[in-house]
C-alpha cells in the first residue's frame, strides 16, 4: 500500500510518509495516531470491502473517531459486560462512518537506536464488544492500562529480565453493527458481507506493507483479540486458501465465546430486509435495494442501526457478527477447524479468558469459554508472552535463542551423518563389493540407490509434512534413518545392502524438507537464515568428507561396517534429542484434525506423477550406468517412456488442479520466475558435478594411481576444508554480493575442477594438479547450496515451507542420481571401446574417467550460461524482509 501524505513528524520522530500525528513520547514509548488504513466507506464503497485509502490523507474528524455503535451508555450500564465499565468513554460520542485508522505505538529507543532495533516483532490488538460497540481507545488506560500501548509495551519490557523489551503494538477500529456486520443472500450478491471482518484483514495488510519502514518485521505478527476481537481471529484462521494470505502467525484468543459456532446466515436473511426497508422508509427511498443503501444521508443509518439491534443487545443478545457466506465465511470456523483446515501457526494458537467474561460470555450458562476453545483448539496454549514475543530479539546479534540454536545444531547433525554414511560408500565401496561379493551389475547401487529413493519420495514427504506438520515427519523419518543405516553395517549380501540403502533414502527425503521448513519457521530471514542455511548446506559436503576420510581409516583398520555403525548410533541418539528441542507435539483431537487435512490439503495425484516419473527415469540411467545395453530391454524402454510422459502430463494436472482450486503441487507460475528456474537448473548441474568428481577422484587414486582407501582419502581432504570456510563464508556474504557474480564466479571455478582432472597425468605430483582441482571442486556447489535455499524458500509462501524445502532437496537429490549414472555411463562406454584387452587395467579405466570428466567440465560450462541468464536482474538475496 503506497500512501503519500504530509504527515506530522515531532522531534526525532520520522515522517513514515503515512499520515497521522506522533504523540509525546511517554515511558518507554512513543505513539503514531490516526493512521488511514482504507478509504471513507461511504458511497459506493459503503457495505463493501474497504479499499487503499487516497494518495492524499485526510486526516480523521475527530482526535479520537468511533465507529458508530448500537449500544449506548444507558443500555451498557443496565447490562454491564464489564463489572469496571458502567458507561462509555465521553470520547465514544465521536461516532463516524470514517472511523477506519490504526494507532501504532513503538518503543521510544527506536529512534535513537535505529541499528539495534529491527525486525521487531508486532502485536496486532482487535477490540471485543459483541460486534456492536468498541473501538482502538476503547479503555480507560487509567483502569485498564494492559490494554493500551503503554501496557503491553511496559509489560514485554519487564519480562525475563528487561531482555525482551522491543516490540511495536497496533491497534484500530472496524466496522461495527449493520455498517461492518450485514449479512445474507441480497448481500452476497450486491455488497460484501462480513465487512467488519475484511477491514481486520485491511489492518494486517498495512502491517505487511508498512511496518518494517520503523523497523517491525511483518513476517512475525501475533494478533491478538478479546471477546468478539477473538471470535474474529478464529474466522481468520479458517479462510479459504484463496484468499487467506499468511498476514500473521501468531494467534491469542482471549475469550472468544461461541460466536465461531453459530450460523447467523439464517438469521440475516430476515434482519437484512428489516433493516433495508426501514431505510428505504425514513429515507423516503423508490426503491429498497442497495443503491438506497449506499446513498442515503449518513445520519439516517445510524438511527436505523440503533432501532433494530439496540432492544436486543439490552436483552443479552448478540445479533451480529460473522455469518457464513459464499467467500470470506463458507463454512463454519469451528467445523473447519476441526477437520484441520485452519491455518498452521508456529507456536500454535493461545487462548484463555478475561474476568468475569469466561463465565459471562460462553455457549451455556457458567461454562468457561476456555472449554469451548479447548474442544476446537486442542493444542494451544496459555503463555500469552511467549507468543507475541521474539526469544532474545536484541540480545543476540543473530536474532534467535538458544533452543534454536539446538534445533539448528540437532537438523545440520542429521544431515552430517546420512552424508558421512554416503562418504563411507563412495570410498569404501571397492573393500565393500570384496567382502560381500558384489556383483557388477551392483557395483555402484548402494551409492545412487540413496538419491533415487530419496528423490522420489521427498515431494511427497514433504507435501505431507506441511499438512500434519514437520515435527511427526521428521523424528518418523529420522528414526528410520538410524535404523535402516544400523542395518546397511549389519548386510550380509549385496542385495541386502542395496534394499536398506533405498530405505535410508526414503527416510532422510522425510528429513530433508522438514529441515528446511523448521528453520524457515524458527529463524527469521535475513543473515540469521543465511546462517542457517549455511549451517544445513555445511553439514551435508562436511559429513560427506568425513566419510571419506574416515570412512579410509574403517576400511583399513576396523572394517567398512564401522562406518555404518557409528552414524547410525548417532542418528538415533540424535533424534532422542529432537523429541525434546523440537516443538510439542500435537494432542489426539488435533492430530485427527491434520490427518483429516492431509485429503484435502495434499496434492496425492500431483506427487504420484512427479515422483514416479522421476523415480523410473534415475532408475533407468542407474541401469544403464551398470550396462549400457540395458537400454536395448523392453523394460527398460517401458520405464523410460513412462518417466517422460508422467513428467510431461505433470504440468497439465496442476493446470487441472489451478483452475479447480484445488491444491497443486507446485504451481506452474512458479517456473516463470527466471531466478527460481536458474536456480533449479544450476543446483542440479553442480551436485551432479560435485558428487560425482567426489566419486570419479576416489576411483581415479585408487584403481588407476593404485594408491589405499586412506591415501584416497587423504587427497579428497583439501575439497572438505575449503567447502567448510566457504559454507561459513557464503551464509555471512551472500546477501552483499549480487547473486549473478556469485554464482557466475562459481560455476567457472568449479569448472576448472574436472578440467584438471581430465588433463594432469597419473603420473603427476598431487600437488601440481589434483590438489588444485580438490581445492576448486566444491565451489559451486556449497555456494549454490546457501543461494538455492534462500530463492526457493522465498518461491513459496510460508505454510508451504516443507514442500520448499522438498523441491529444493529433490533438485539436488536427482542432480546426484543423474550426475553418477550419466557419468558412469560415458565412464563404462569409453572403456569398453579402449583398445586395451584388459577393460579393468588402469590405462583402460583412466580413459573412461577422463571421459567422465570432460563431460562434467561441460555440464559446469552450462551452469555457467544458466546463471549468466537467468540472474541478470536478480539482485541480491538472503535481505532482510522489511
Amino acid at each position: 500500500m503506497a500512501v503519500k501524505t504530509n504527515a506530522v513528524a515531532s522531534n526525532d520522530r520520522p515522517d513514515w510518509n503515512l499520515g497521522g500525528v506522533w504523540g509525546k513520547a511517554s515511558g518507554v514509548k512513543d505513539t503514531n495516531n490516526n493512521i488511514r488504513y482504507a478509504s471513507l466507506p461511504v458511497g459506493k464503497l459503503r457495505f463493501k470491502a474497504p479499499e487503499y485509502p487516497p494518495s492524499k490523507n485526510e486526516p480523521p474528524p475527530f482526535p479520537y473517531p468511533v465507529c458508530y455503535q448500537i449500544a449506548d451508555s444507558k443500555c451498557l450500564a443496565a447490562n454491564p459486560f464489564d463489572e469496571d465499565a458502567n458507561c462509555f468513554p465521553s470520547y465514544f460520542a465521536n461516532q463516524t462512518e470514517d472511523c477506519l485508522f490504526v494507532d501504532v505505538y513503538v518503543p521510544a529507543k527506536i529512534f535513537k537506536s535505529p541499528h539495534q532495533l529491527k525486525d521487531l516483532p508486532v502485536v496486532l490488538w482487535i477490540s471485543g464488544g459483541a460486534y456492536m460497540f468498541g473501538s482502538k481507545d476503547q479503555y480507560d488506560l487509567s483502569k485498564v492500562p494492559f490494554y493500551s500501548g503503554d501496557g503491553i509495551i511496559n509489560t514485554a519490557s519487564r519480562n525475563n529480565g528487561g531482555k525482551r523489551q522491543s516490540i511495536i503494538y497496533v491497534t484500530g477500529n472496524y466496522r461495527l453493527g449493520a455498517f461492518g456486520w450485514l449479512a445474507g443472500d441480497y448481500m452476497e450478491k450486491n455488497g460484501d458481507p462480513n465487512a467488519g471482518l475484511i477491514d481486520q484483514r485491511a489492518m494486517m495488510q498495512f502491517i505487511r506493507d508498512q511496518i518494517g519502514k520503523i523497523g517491525g518485521n511483518p513476517k512475525q505478527v501475533s494478533v491478538w483479540g478479546e471477546s468478539a476481537g477473538a471470535s474474529s481471529i478464529m474466522h481468520h484462521l479458517t479462510m479459504p486458501k484463496n484468499i487467506r494470505d499468511p498476514l500473521f502467525n501468531r494467534a491469542i484468543l482471549m475469550s472468544p465465546a461461541y460466536q465461531w459456532l453459530w450460523d447467523r446466515k439464517g438469521d440475516m436473511n430476515d434482519t437484512f430486509t428489516q433493516f433495508l426497508n426501514n431505510v428505504a422508509t425514513q429515507a423516503k427511498c423508490a426503491t429498497a435495494d442497495m443503491a438506497c443503501l449506499q446513498s442515503t444521508n449518513s445520519s439516517v443509518l445510524p438511527q436505523v442501526n440503533r432501532l433494530i439491534f439496540q432492544k436486543q443487545a439490552c436483552d443479552g443478545a448478540m445479533p451480529l457478527g460473522p455469518a457464513v457466506n459464499g467467500s470470506t465465511i463458507p463454512t463454519l470456523a469451528a467445523n473447519s477447524y476441526t477437520k484441520g483446515q485452519g491455518i498452521d501457526l508456529t507456536p500454535p494458537t493461545h487462548h484463555g479468558h478475561t474476568t468475569p467474561l469466561h463465565t459471562r460470555i460462553s455457549s451455556s450458562p457458567n461454562t468457561d469459554t476456555n472449554d469451548n476453545s479447548t474442544t476446537t483448539i486442542p493444542d494451544a496454549s496459555i503463555d500469552v508472552n511467549a507468543s507475541i514475543e521474539d526469544d532474545d530479539t536484541t540480545s543476540s546479534s543473530l536474532g534467535v535463542g538458544v533452543r534454536t540454536a539446538v534445533i539448528i545444531f540437532q537438523l545440520s547433525a542429521i544431515n552430517f551423518l546420512a552424508s558421512f554414511a554416503n562418504g563411507v560408500i563412495v570410498v569404501g565401496l571397492p573393500a565393500i563389493a570384496q567382502d560381500i561379493s558384489l556383483s557388477q551389475e551392483l557395483y555402484l547401487w548402494p551409492s545412487s540407490i540413496y538419491g533415487l529413493t530419496s528423490g522420489a519420495a521427498l515431494l511427497l514427504a514433504g507435501s505431507i509434512a506441511d499438512v500434519v506438520g514437520s515435527r511427526v515427519v521428521d523424528l518418523t523419518g529420522i528414526v528410520a534413518a538410524g535404523v535402516s543405516t544400523l542395518a546397511c553395517g549389519l548386510s550380509r549380501t549385496g542385495v541386502q545392502l542395496v534394499i536398506f540403502r533405498g530405505f535410508m533414502g526414503v527416510a532422510m527425503s522425510m528429513h530433508l524438507p522438514c529441515s528446511v521448513s523448521m528453520v524457515t519457521q524458527t529463524v527469521p530471514s535475513g543473515k540469521p537464515r543465511n546462517i542457517a542455511f549455511s549451517c544445513l548446506g555445511l553439514s551435508q559436503p562436511l559429513g560427506f568428507s568425513f566419510g571419506l576420510v574416515l570412512g579410509g581409516v574403517f576400511v583399513d583398520t576396523t572394517g567398512w561396517r564401522t562406518g555404518f555403525y557409528v552414524p547410525g548410533a548417532a542418528i538415533l541418539a540424535f533424534a532422542a534429542l529432537g523429541f525434546f528441542v523440537l516443538a510439542a507435539p500435537d494432542t489426539l483431537t488435533a492430530t485427527k484434525g491434520k490427518l483429516h487435512g492431509l485429503k484435502t490439503k495434499v496434492d496425492w495425484v500431483g506427487a504420484i506423477i512427479a515422483s514416479g516419473g522421476l523415480a523410473m527415469l534415475s532408475y533407468v540411467l542407474a541401469v544403464l550406468s551398470a550396462d549400457s545395453e540395458s537400454i536395448e530391454k523392453p523394460n527398460a524402454i517401458a520405464l523410460l517412456v513412462t518417466s517422460v510422459v508422467l513428467m510431461a502430463a505433470f504440468p497439465f494436472w496442476i493446470r487441472i488442479q489451478e483452475r479447480k482450486r484445488r491444491p497443486a503441487l507446485i504451481p506452474n507460475s512458479i517456473w516463470k520466475n527466471r531466478a527460481f528456474t536458474s536456480v533449479c537448473v544450476t543446483v542440479l548441474l553442480s551436485t551432479a558435478v560435485m558428487n560425482s568428481m567426489e566419486l570419479f577422484s576416489s576411483l581415479f587414486f585408487q584403481e588407476v594411481q593404485s594408491l589405499s582407501a586412506i591415501q584416497a582419502s587423504l587427497r579428497l581432504l583439501p575439497a572438505l576444508i575449503f567447502g567448510t570456510v566457504l559454507n561459513l563464508s557464503t551464509g555471512l556474504l551472500v546477501d552483499r554480493l549480487p547473486v549473478l557474480w556469485l554464482v557466475l564466479v562459481a560455476s567457472i571455478c568449479t569448472a576448472g575442477s574436472p578440467l584438471l582432472m581430465a588433463l594432469i597425468s597419473p603420473r603427476l605430483d598431487y600437488w601440481r594438479g589434483a590438489f588444485f582441482a580438490q581445492v576448486l571442486e566444491p565451489t559451486a556447489g556449497d555456494i549454490l547450496y546457501t543461494v538455492g535455499l534462500i530463492v526457493i524458500s522465498d518461491g513459496f509462501p510460508e505454510q508451504m515451507q516443507g514442500l520448499a524445502g522438498a523441491v529444493f532437496s529433490t533438485v539436488s537429490q536427482f542432480g546426484i542420481s543423474l550426475g553418477l549414472s550419466t557419468m558412469q555411463v560415458i565412464s563404462n562406454l569409453v572403456t569398453e571401446e579402449t583398445k586395451y584387452r584388459d577393460k579393468s587395467s588402469p590405462p583402460a579405466l583412466l580413459k573412461g574417467y577422463r571421459a567422465s570428466f570432460w563431460a562434467m567440465f561441460g555440464a559446469m560450462i552450462l551452469s555457467c550460461f544458466v546463471a549468466a541468464f537467468g540472474f541478470r536482474k536478480a539482485g541480491k538475496v538472503g535481505l532482510k524482509r522489511e
